[in-house]
């Protein structure tokens, strides 16, 4: 065994306790990483964060009130004249105090291309302030690639929908 002077002894334990110090720093604010990235995702990480419920069965019940979801609520097909209609088909389980914002996608066919008559634009306004209506206090959000050719329907659309729609509806 090697004798150690006192000097020798008292570095030693400095040493070593200011290690354990650090390690403990460590540990702590790794503690403390991990709850704030626990809170921070399970209550929407901020509150211009917005979590999207695509088609697919969604489990998003351990969101808090602070949460703000974008889900897909129907589908409408454009096609020729007329629409075709298909709601969600997949399950969405969300807290009761969610956020949430109604999205509505519009489809054109190709094979079929839509008129975009006046009819054709009423129905589909019709169908959007019933969507509006069964899910009150929520935003429509409309989801529709618009080509080139397509943005004066798409612009007529929105201004007939704002006015047929609540005031405190909001539309994006």
């Amino acid at each position: 065994m090697v004798a150690m002077s006192s000097f020798e002894r008292i570095a030693i334990k400095m040493f070593l306790s200011s290690r354990i110090r650090y390690c403990l720093i460590l540990v702590c604010l790794g503690i403390l990483l991990l709850a704030m990235t626990y809170w921070g995702y399970a209550s929407g990480i901020s509150s211009k964060s917005v979590l999207w419920a695509w088609e697919r069965p969604e489990e998003l019940g351990f969101l808090n009130a602070h949460a703000k979801v974008a889900y897909l609520a129907e589908t409408i097909y454009l096609r020729g004249d007329s629409l075709v209609v298909r709601p969600r088909r997949q399950a969405l389980h969300l807290p009761p105090e969610a956020q949430l914002t109604t999205v509505i996608r519009l489809e054109t066919s190709q094979a079929d291309p839509p008129t975009f008559s006046v009819r054709q634009t009423q129905q589909l306004v019709n169908q959007m302030d019933a969507m509006a209506k069964k899910h009150p206090g929520q935003g429509i959000q409309i989801d529709f690639d618009a080509r080139l050719t397509e943005r004066a329907f798409y612009r007529r659309l929105l201004i007939k929908l704002h006015e047929k729609l609540p005031p405190s509806t909001r539309l994006s």
